[in-house]
């Protein structure tokens, strides 16, 4: 059985190590290199070079590229795919007067104020009138006050200006669904809260 060793070999396994592992060698002397390209019929053709005593020999760098998809075939590493999903309606920032309108009203709310609270409510709805929050708002303050019919109102009107905003609409869909239900309306909240579920 012959060595490895013998007859130059160990210099061409110690090149081909050198290639794969993507280092670079130099000082061995009439190192064969065997370079083997895939012509366009798909055959290999060697071609073989002889270095001179200071062959210098570097892997290529090649980034794998991976391809993944599911059961159905679908591409599932696109850059579509790998990036966030984007809010369905861009919400603009709410006003700094309706904010504090909205924190004066839960204040006036949390002690009992509630005809107060309504007041603040309106004006914060003229300043702002689509502001989804604001309806929500006032919805629950006249379901405090018993007033279903108004209270229905105001978060039908909040679900028509929140389009496109899930969030805002699964909420305003549950005030809904718990103002029906204080109402009577069991079979319309379960409606609103079915509804609710789908955001």
């Amino acid at each position: 059985m012959r060595s490895v060793f013998g007859n130059g070999r160990l210099s061409t396994v110690v090149v081909a190590l050198a290639v794969l592992s993507g280092c670079s060698v130099s000082g061995l002397q009439s190192v064969k290199v065997e370079d083997r390209s895939l012509q366009a019929n798909n055959k290999i053709s060697p071609t073989v070079g002889a270095q001179q005593s200071t062959a210098q020999v570097t892997a290529p760098k090649v980034r794998p590229k991976f391809k993944a998809s599911n059961a159905s075939g679908e591409n599932l590493n696109t850059e579509a795919n790998v990036q966030t999903k984007a809010p369905e309606v861009s919400v603009s920032a709410q006003n700094p007067a309706t904010i504090a309108l909205l924190n004066t009203a839960n204040y006036q709310v949390n002690s009992g104020s509630l005809r107060a609270a309504q007041a603040s409510l309106e004006r914060a709805l003229r300043i702002s009138p689509k502001d989804p929050e604001v309806y929500q708002s006032l919805g629950e303050v006249h379901r405090q006050l018993a007033e279903f019919s108004q209270a229905e109102q105001m978060v039908l009107k909040g679900i028509t200006v929140a389009a496109g905003q899930s969030v805002k609409l699964r909420r305003l869909w549950s005030a809904l669904a718990k103002i029906r239900s204080q109402a009577g309306d069991a079979v319309g909240a379960n409606k609103a809260f079915q509804k609710s579920q789908s955001y």
